[in-house]
């Protein structure tokens, strides 16, 4: 998702996590001589390091966010006839009443894939593969997105407006058309 890697795979980000590795390092085991601690931190500089940062963060998030999904039940959610998903630039959404943590069984994940429905994993087996929820379910899931995103997108302008009052409004353009 657009917005993900934004958060997750900036140099910034990645340099941060180091200065706080360091922090939590020195904490624990005692200073670092500085000349180490500079060249940790002069690294960050490297072109090399700096094209290996995206590959490293998506392989140490991947592994930790597989091995939670391997704990869940596959569900199809379809929405209603009267309501739909937006699709946004950062579709990925963690719901809870409790904690955050994806290993707990509460934590559902939603990702909307089309307008009509969202894949979900849940932390319960007892759920058949597809199921239909109700509107106010669907506008819980909108609004999360909404609040994630940069962009959302539907086919529903009034929907669009509702979620983000006052935003510019892009139509859709038809192929090999004008707009």
């Amino acid at each position: 998702m657009p917005d993900m890697h934004a958060r997750v795979l900036k140099p910034e980000t990645f340099r941060s996590r180091i200065e706080t590795a360091i922090g939590d390092y020195e904490r624990t085991k005692g200073p670092l001589p500085e000349d180490e601690k500079a060249r940790l931190i002069d690294s960050l500089d490297n072109p090399d390091v700096l094209k290996e940062i995206p590959g490293r963060a998506l392989r140490k998030s991947s592994g930790e966010v597989l091995r939670a999904f391997q704990e869940k039940s596959l569900v199809i959610v379809e929405a209603p006839s009267n309501s739909e998903y937006i699709i946004g630039s950062s579709n990925v959404i963690k719901t809870s009443n409790g904690p955050n943590d994806l290993h707990d069984s509460s934590v559902e994940v939603w990702l909307a894939f089309t307008p009509r429905f969202a894949a979900v994993l849940w932390g319960r087996a007892d759920l058949p593969a597809r199921v239909l929820t109700d509107a106010d379910h669907i506008g819980d899931v909108n609004r999360e997105v909404a609040a994630k995103s940069s962009i959302i997108a539907s086919k529903n302008l009034a929907l669009i407006q509702a979620l983000r009052p006052g935003s510019v409004l892009q139509q859709p353009t038809k192929p090999g058309g004008r707009g």
